[in-house]
């Protein structure tokens, strides 16, 4: 029963948030409102939720997981609640952070024109490596555009921008 719901405890009245109740969207907006709000049960509640449902926001996004994990932290720091209260009460100072996931995907274009790109760049640095007699081999090499446009339709954007480094490099250390 738990993987089909969350059991919320809103003040003192508990409520099962579902797939159903809330798209992801609004947990998000929900949970970040709640933050600017300087309420960090509800919006961890909320952003926790999200979370459950889309563990790989946390999982492939360093950046996100430690803005997320910086927002817990502090309110397990500065967060006081009372059985009496119906809200949080939060000390002075809490960091004005967004907690909404990055996008999950870029768009189509967006990955066509990084391609495009790499692709360019790539068959640029394999024709210095030819030029300057470096004599680099392998398919990091490769002197075909449309070879490393392919590669890049599906390669994650760190791996190509390293790639692009270590042709640089490579291709530094070889100068004349």
């Amino acid at each position: 029963m738990f993987a089909a719901g969350i059991l919320l405890v809103v003040g003192d009245v508990a409520s099962p948030i579902s797939a159903q109740q809330y798209s992801d969207d609004e947990l998000i907006r929900i949970g970040n409102e709640a933050w600017l709000q300087r309420r960090c049960v509800r919006a961890g509640q909320y952003l926790f939720a999200y979370l459950l449902r889309n563990p790989a926001a946390v999982r492939n996004d360093p950046a996100y997981r430690n803005r997320l994990q910086g927002a817990i932290n502090w309110c397990e720091q500065n967060t006081t609640v009372y059985a009496a209260s119906k809200g949080d009460g939060i000390g002075q100072g809490q960091p004005q952070v967004n907690l909404a996931p990055p996008a999950t995907a870029p768009s189509a274009s967006a990955v066509q024109k990084r391609c495009d790109i790499y692709g360019t760049l790539a068959a640029a640095q394999s024709a210095a490596n030819t030029a300057n007699r470096c004599g680099y081999g392998g398919n990091r090499w490769n002197s075909s555009y449309d070879f490393h446009y392919r590669y890049c339709l599906n390669a994650p954007a760190a791996e190509i921008f390293a790639e692009t480094q270590t042709r640089q490099n490579l291709l530094r250390s070889c100068a004349p």
